[in-house]
């Protein structure tokens, strides 16, 4: 175990400088307008390869652990068996030596591509063939904009004025409320990415596979278009700071007035014992013993002996849930799996149908799902398509030098805030709507839930979904109210007098955090 886990902190190390330096080395190295398409489409490949790895993980699953040494045939068991160890480390390894082969070019780049060269105050160039000046001005916020950066300040430098470079972020308004913005935006998407499986399981009454495809189908098409329909809309419209912090507003505006769709769902599967009382088999009229509470014993299973520590539903041939061929009264079993002579169900059915019960729920007759998915799929993609632009802002309102080291800081505060305590929110939401629990009969300790409400965990879901997403809208039009653009004109660098170079204030750089060496 403790070889997986140093294995994942390698992982995590080798891939995190790809969300900092890489999105910054990206935007150094593309023309303005073309920066959030580029952003977009590599934002879109952290949701197509954790696709890509679940899909393929599932394939190599189906494969023997030991598949170099033993064919399937000759194991003698089947996937289905709990014994079953699928294959897999062949992924990792495959991955590993791909990342090996991707190294060689990413050591190839040099520090600036060729013909990008920028600086962060305005790019001064000519174009060909043009006696026009062409400007890239600095959109860098005004309270941190004058500052002249120290391209080769060494590494002890840059440690011993960590914490210049860190209140130089801190103290950058727009940047910390775009931030808590953020923040509230990831413990949603992390949320409900965790557990709207379980929430379409639950509330539509669908098997768990069938409803982890229907949550893979909606998120990840949404998330990938989302990311890159916001690069291209920036892109487009080649809006400035202002403009986009307007727009991430605007996006977290339409998720929240599309929230209360997520209170959806279908009626509850009537269990008897749970939601509905038992029924005294030989009059039809309401048991005495039952009630609208949790009561599982009936005279018509009080000889059964029946465990609560398992949950087995049935179906009875009476259209009604039964928490087991037990509960039901159930006393034989065919070689069909199907419970025969249950003295829980009417007797009217023994002429009929039989007093039968087969395995699993009583399936429900609603039509709310393709509504509820559609309007999942927009959320979730409006969601997205606001988190590449907020990325551009940041990249934009934070000195020259110090992008690496603000999305450093950036994604540190979203996973805190944001991607770690989302599942553990929604979690514990989602438990306090649990009606029954899985309870060890030895110690009486809680195990899994066994049955939802399935209206209560709807309002919570939409509860706190909602709110997070009115917390973000808040937080990005503070961020925009507090923005402010550099003061007085922009002066061209190579037209600035000594005396204006020299006013310029300086300050450590950390473009070069990572150590990579310069090319």
């Amino acid at each position: 175990m403790y070889v997986l886990l140093f294995g994942q902190l390698l992982q995590g190390c080798g891939s995190t400088p790809l969300y900092t330096l890489g999105l910054a080395y990206i935007e150094d190295n593309v023309s303005k307008n073309s920066a959030p398409i580029y952003l977009g489409i590599a934002n879109s490949a952290t949701i197509l390869g954790p696709m890509i790895g679940f899909v393929s993980g599932g394939l190599l699953l189906d494969m023997y652990v030991d598949i170099d040494k033993v064919s399937r045939d000759s194991v003698g068991i089947t996937p289905s068996d709990p014994r079953w160890v699928g294959a897999w480390w062949v992924a990792p390894v495959a991955v590993a030596c791909l990342c090996w082969l991707l190294v060689i070019p990413f050591f190839l780049f040099p520090k600036e591509i060729p013909g990008f060269k920028t600086n962060f105050y305005v790019v001064n160039s000519f174009k060909p063939g043009s006696d026009k000046l062409r400007r890239r001005v600095s959109e860098v916020h005004r309270s941190v904009f004058a500052m002249e950066i120290d391209q080769d300040a060494g590494i002890k430098e840059k440690l011993r004025n960590f914490h210049t470079a860190l209140f130089t972020l801190l103290r950058n308004p727009t940047f910390i409320l775009l931030t808590l913005g953020g923040c509230s935006q990831l413990l949603v998407i992390n949320g409900v990415s965790a557990f709207i499986a379980k929430v379409i399981e639950n509330e539509f009454n669908v098997t768990a596979s069938r409803s982890a495809l229907l949550a893979g189908v909606v998120l990840v098409p949404a998330g990938v278009m989302g990311h890159l329909v916001g690069g291209f809309t920036v892109n487009r419209f080649k809006w400035d700071t202002p403009s986009i912090i307007k727009f991430c507003a605007a996006m977290a505006f339409v998720v929240s007035a599309l929230s209360p769709g997520a209170i959806l769902h279908c009626d509850p599967v009537q269990t008897t014992g749970l939601f509905v009382p038992y029924r005294d088999s030989k009059n039809g009229s309401d048991d005495t013993s039952g009630s609208l509470a949790i009561r599982l014993d009936s005279s018509c299973n009080s000889n059964c002996s029946c465990s609560q520590e398992y949950y087995a539903p049935v179906c009875g041939a009476d259209g009604m849930t039964y928490y087991s061929g037990c509960h039901a009264g159930c006393s034989e079993r065919d070689e069909n799996m199907t419970f025969t002579d249950c003295q829980c169900l009417p007797s009217s059915l023994i002429n009929s149908t039989g007093r039968t019960a087969s395995p699993g729920s009583c399936e429900t007759q609603c039509g709310k799902l393709p509504i509820y998915l559609f309007i999942a799929f927009l959320m979730i993609f409006f969601t997205f398509v606001s988190t590449t632009p907020a990325l551009v802002v940041t990249l934009r309102i934070v000195p020259q030098s110090l992008k690496s080291f603000g999305l450093g800081i950036q994604w540190l505060f979203l996973r805190a805030l944001g991607a770690i305590p989302g599942p553990f929110v929604y979690g514990g939401f989602i438990d306090s709507t649990c009606i029954l629990w899985e309870v060890n009969e030895c110690d009486g300790s809680l195990g899994s839930c066994w049955v939802y409400d399935s209206t209560g965990m709807a309002v919570r879901f939409m509860a706190i979904t909602l709110t997070g997403h009115i917390i973000a809208c808040f937080l990005f039009l503070l961020s925009g109210w507090s923005y402010q653009p550099p003061s007085a004109s922009i002066i061209p660098i190579d037209s600035r007098t000594p005396e204006e170079e020299h006013s310029v204030s300086k300050i450590p750089t950390f473009s070069n955090l990572s150590f990579v060496p310069e090319v």
